[in-house]
C-alpha cells in the first residue's frame, strides 16, 4: 500500500514543478501543450535505385503550440484560487489580461522570452495566434498560440576572420603610404628651401597631436616630440609619424579595454550607454589634417616644389591617422546597431576624402591601397554589427523603477544598469515614461 501511495504522490507532485507561464512578462494559464522539432532531412531518390540517399541539414526549429487562457474573478465567483496547483491572479478583469497578452503577442516584431511551464525559459518569436470568447464562458478568453524557437542572428561573413584581415590590411596600407611619400618627397634632392617648409609642417602636425586629450596621448608624448624634431631625411620623417600614431592608437585601445573591464568615467566611456561620438580619442579630425593650411601658389620651381612637399606631408599624416582610426574601430564593441552604422558612415567618408586626394595627385598605388583597406574595414564592422540590438524608443503610462522596466522589457534584472545608462536617470526609482531601450534581437 505504501508503494502505491508513493507512486500516487509522485504523480501528484509533478504539478508543483510547473513554472508559471508568461510571455514578455505577461502571465497566462495553460490547458495543453504541444510541440514539434526533429531534424531537417532531404531525401534523394534515383531512377533504378531501390535505396534512397538522405542528407541532414541540421536541427529543425522547435515550435511550441500552447492552449492558453486568461480568466477573471467573474468566471469562478471572485477571489484568487488554485487550478491544477497553480495560483491564478485575478486582480485585473479578464479583458485587461486578454489585452495585455494580445499586446505582448502582436505589438512587437522582435523575439521575446517565453516561460514554458515544463521546458523553462526559451527565446521565441510568435507565429499564429487565435483567441475565442463565448457567452457560456463569460470571464474567460482562450488562446491558441504558436511560439517558434529563435536563436542569434547569423552573420553572412560567418567564419571569416575579418579582424585579422583588417590588421594585415592596415600594415600594407601604411607601407604603401610611406612609399608614396618617399617617391614624392623632395627633401633630399633640394633641402635648402624644402627642408624649412618640411620642418614647419611637421611642427604643425605635432601641435595637432599634442592637442589630443591627455589620456589619448599617454605614453606617446615622446613619439610626438620626435615628429616635431624635424627629421632631416625621409626615413626619419616616416618613422616618426608612423610611431606617433601607432603609440596613440595603442593607448586609446588600452583605455577602452580598461573602461569595459573596470568601468571608470575618467579612463573612458562605459558600455552600454549613449554611443560615444568619437571612440578614437580625438583622432578623427587628424584624418583631415592640413585642410586649413594656406595653399602654396606660384609657377616657379621653388613654389612648385614646396607645394609638392606640402601635399606629400599632409597625405602622410592623414594616411597614418586613418590607419590608426581603422585599427581602433576594429576593437570597439558598439552598444547598438545605429552606433555601428554611424561610425561606419563616418569612416567611409574619411576613406572617400583621402581616395579623392590620391586620385587627384595621380598616386594610383595609394588610391588602390585605400580602396582595399576600406573594403576590409567595412567588412569587419559589418560582421561585428550583425547581431547587435537596435536602439528603440519606449513609452509607458507612468514613471516606473528601472528594475521593473528591466523585467518588463527583457525579463533580466542584470540589464537594469543598461537602462539607467541609456536614459541618464538621476534615480533608479524614476525612469522616464518615454525613453530609450535596446531591442531584444
Amino acid at each position: 500500500m505504501s508503494g502505491a501511495l508513493s507512486v500516487l504522490n509522485a504523480v501528484a507532485d509533478w504539478r508543483n514543478d510547473l513554472q508559471p507561464a508568461s510571455f514578455r512578462g505577461v502571465p497566462f494559464e495553460v490547458n495543453a501543450l504541444e510541440g514539434d522539432g526533429g531534424r531537417r532531412v532531404v531525401v534523394f531518390e534515383f531512377p533504378g535505385r531501390d535505396q534512397p540517399f538522405t542528407e541532414d541539414l541540421g536541427r529543425a526549429a522547435q515550435r511550441h503550440r500552447v492552449q492558453a487562457f486568461v480568466i477573471g474573478a467573474e468566471y469562478i465567483g471572485g477571489g484568487d484560487t488554485l487550478r491544477n496547483g497553480i495560483s491564478l491572479s485575478l486582480d485585473n478583469s479578464w479583458m485587461d489580461q486578454r489585452n495585455s497578452l494580445l499586446a505582448a503577442l502582436q505589438d512587437d516584431d522582435t523575439p521575446g522570452l517565453l516561460v514554458h511551464p515544463t521546458m523553462g525559459r526559451i527565446m521565441v518569436r510568435v507565429g499564429g495566434v487565435r483567441w475565442s470568447e463565448t457567452k457560456e464562458r463569460g470571464g474567460l478568453c482562450a488562446f491558441e498560440i504558436e511560439f517558434i524557437e529563435d536563436g542569434p542572428r547569423p552573420s553572412p561573413l560567418l567564419g571569416e576572420d575579418t579582424a585579422s584581415a583588417l590588421l594585415r590590411g592596415i600594415v600594407r596600407f601604411a607601407r604603401l603610404a610611406q612609399r608614396a611619400y618617399r617617391f614624392v618627397s623632395l627633401v633630399l634632392s633640394d633641402p635648402l628651401y624644402v627642408l624649412g617648409l618640411q620642418g614647419g609642417l611637421l611642427g604643425l602636425a605635432a601641435t595637432a597631436l599634442r592637442a589630443l586629450p591627455s589620456l589619448s596621448i599617454g605614453l606617446a608624448q615622446l613619439s610626438i616630440d620626435a615628429v616635431s624634431a624635424t627629421p632631416e631625411d625621409d626615413d626619419g620623417t616616416v618613422t616618426a609619424v608612423a610611431t606617433a600614431f601607432d603609440a596613440i592608437a595603442t593607448n586609446v585601445i588600452a583605455l577602452r579595454t580598461q573602461a569595459v573591464d573596470d568601468p571608470d568615467p575618467i579612463a573612458g566611456i562605459t558600455m552600454p550607454g549613449p554611443a560615444d561620438p568619437d571612440p578614437t580619442g580625438g583622432l578623427l579630425p587628424l584624418a583631415r589634417w592640413g585642410a586649413d593650411l594656406p595653399p602654396i601658389t606660384g609657377t616657379t620651381a621653388q613654389a612648385m616644389a614646396q607645394a609638392t612637399q606640402q601635399a606629400a606631408t599632409v597625405a602622410l599624416v592623414r594616411a597614418h591617422a586613418l590607419a590608426a582610426i581603422a585599427r581602433i574601430h576594429g576593437t570597439v564593441d558598439w552598444p547598438y546597431a545605429q552606433a555601428a552604422t554611424q561610425a561606419r558612415t563616418a569612416l567611409l567618408e574619411l576613406f572617400d576624402v583621402q581616395a579623392q586626394a590620391a586620385a587627384d595627385s595621380g598616386q594610383d598605388d595609394l588610391y588602390r591601397a585605400l580602396g582595399a583597406l576600406e573594403s576590409l574595414a567595412m567588412a569587419d564592422m559589418t560582421a561585428r554589427a550583425q547581431a547587435l540590438p537596435r536602439l528603440e524608443r519606449y513609452a509607458i503610462a507612468a514613471t516606473l523603477p528601472s528594475d521593473v522596466l528591466a523585467w518588463r522589457f527583457y525579463q533580466d534584472p542584470n540589464r537594469i544598469a543598461e537602462l539607467e545608462a541609456l536614459n541618464n536617470v538621476q534615480h533608479p526609482l524614476f525612469m522616464p515614461a518615454a525613453g530609450l531601450r535596446l531591442s531584444t534581437a
